[in-house]
This record gives C-alpha cells, structure tokens and sequence, in this order.
C-alpha cells in the first residue's frame, strides 16, 4: 500500500516526519511530499521524501520576505503536481496535514 504524508508549507516537519516513520514501519510505502524545513535543511533528509516537490525557498532563507515570497510560488507549483499525481491514483492514503483553504483547494480529490 502507498501514501503520501502532504505538508506543502512544511508547517508540522517534526509531525510529518514522526507520522512518516510510524507507517513505514507498519508495512506501507510512504512518500513525504513536504519542502525542507528552512531552520533546519537537513532534519527531513531521513526519510522518504518525493523528488516531485520544488523545494527552493530553504535555500532563500534570508532575507525573509524573500523566502515568502519564493514559497509562495512554489505551493501552486508543487500543488499542481500533488493533484496530478492524485488523479493518476499513484496514492491508496493521502494524509493532508495542512492545507490553506482546504474546501476550494481539495475539490479535486472529490471527483
């Protein structure tokens, strides 16, 4: 069975990461599809991350405005692709740990 633990702003990387080790020990197949946490780049970098996220703000840590402004063009980016690779039902779990406006933004996965 494969899931994808999704936190696209990477706001709960210490959850994610725990939640990720949990069920691959438990038998699934688990994909974090979260970019690197600014602070600390290198915490996610033991565990299954997907090669399908733009991950370019860490490395835009400062100034911030600059690291906001480069993860914002980055959510609709890897947003887009989280969408595609959900209909193509590459995913038996999604877990959505965080999302903003998640009624208009999870619409797809109704379908």
């Amino acid at each position: 069975m494969r899931a994808v633990i999704v936190d696209l702003l990477c706001v709960s990387p210490f959850y994610c990461a725990q939640l990720s080790e949990s069920l691959n020990d438990a038998g699934l197949a688990v994909e974090l599809a979260s970019p690197r946490f600014y602070p600390e780049p290198d915490f996610l970098d033991g565990y299954p991350q997907s090669d399908w996220i733009a991950d370019l703000a860490v490395h835009a840590s400062r100034p911030r405005p600059l690291r906001l402004a480069v993860r914002a063009m980055e959510f609709p980016l890897n947003y887009a692709r989280l969408a595609a690779r959900i209909r193509a039902r590459r995913y038996d779990v999604v877990h959505i740990q965080w999302i903003p406006f998640e009624d208009r933004t999870t619409r797809f996965m109704r379908d």
